[in-house]
């Protein structure tokens, strides 16, 4: 018997559907002749939505874009948006993918090439073989003599591909050591270490908090048979990629002033984050901020400036006079 009747269109689950989505609009931004206007993208790609529920749905989705290397940003004036991939902070070095975005890209991308009702297929064919000789059927490059950690990554992949939970032993940051069960719901590579975002199973088989898991700290990982479960439809990895002053509440929000030489690789650091507006000649960045004295050591190390608030700049001045003194001595 057929899945599918003949006329019948294959349902999608969340995560293949937003990931038509993205790879949609990636390609039809990427051979736009122009400014695409919000409209065209709510009819295209959104459908019949309340305009604030596509406004967020866009800005998640070109945060995610963003976090692929594809900038999409607003090219109108004033209440006039118009969309334009950023060719200067899109694609920053022609760095290629981690191990782990290679399996996540398979997975979500690999069925979509052989998928006639995507209008797309051809150019994403032709766009995978570009990527990377890691987008492969092994997910993991073993380097030279296998070590643990390579296997442990592997299997918190598989655990993720499979939906299978697994029972791990992590040690945290203080050197503390404990087993739990997790259900990953995701990996990013941030500032050259990999993480693994996951949900701890309770014993009742609940899950309670999710966040981040270094890899290179499980000293065990072992998948749990006859179990399986599906990643909550409203979970976007994006929203645990914080930057080094984000961790912990948000006390304010900082305004910075940011080089045009330096927009490109100062975005490409920023995973996203904030907003970024042209006010005159001068290149505005606006982000949340958790600690203060932490965005104005971040700031020293990005050679940017911080305009507002008052207790930044001031935590920033201080820091450069005492990197002056230093020197002087």
């Amino acid at each position: 018997m057929d899945l599918f009747d003949e006329d019948e269109e294959p349902r999608l689950n969340g995560d293949e559907a937003q990931s038509r989505r993205l790879l949609s609009i990636a390609i039809f931004f990427q051979n736009a002749n122009g400014p695409v206007t919000s409209d065209e993208v709510a009819a295209r790609f959104y459908g019949p939505k309340p305009s604030a529920t596509i406004e967020r749905s866009f800005n998640r989705d070109r945060k995610r874009l963003a976090l692929c290397g594809l900038v999409i940003t607003d090219v109108g004036h004033g209440s006039d948006h118009a969309w334009a991939v950023d060719k200067d902070a899109s694609y920053l070095g022609g760095s290629s993918l981690s191990d782990e975005d290679a399996a996540v890209l398979e997975v979500a991308c690999r069925p979509l090439v052989s998928d006639p009702s995507f209008v797309y297929r051809d150019e994403l064919r032709l766009a995978l073989a570009k990527v990377d000789r890691c987008f492969s059927g092994t997910r993991f490059r073993e380097s030279r003599g296998t070590s643990r950690l390579d296997r442990r990554s592997e299997a918190l992949v598989a655990s993720f591909t499979s939906r299978t939970p697994v029972d791990v032993t992590y040690r945290d940051a203080r050197g503390r050591e404990g087993k739990r069960r997790l259900r990953v719901y995701g990996f990013f590579g941030l500032r050259g270490r990999n993480y693994v975002v996951a949900a701890r199973m309770d014993a009742d088989g609940s899950t309670s908090s999710i966040r981040d898991y270094r890899c290179d700290r499980f000293s065990s990982v072992t998948p749990v048979k006859d179990q399986t479960y599906e990643i909550p439809e409203d979970f976007f990895v994006e929203d645990h990629i914080f930057l080094p002053f984000q961790i912990g509440p948000t006390t304010t929000q900082a305004c910075f002033l940011v080089a045009p030489e330096d927009e490109a690789r100062v975005r490409g650091e920023a995973c996203g984050w904030g907003s970024w507006t042209k006010e005159g000649d001068a290149i505005i960045w606006r982000v949340d901020v958790s600690s203060v004295d932490i965005a104005a050591s971040w700031a020293i190390a990005e050679a940017i400036r911080p305009l507002s608030p008052v207790e930044l700049v001031d935590t920033w001045t201080r820091a450069l006079e005492g990197v002056a003194s230093d020197a002087r001595n």
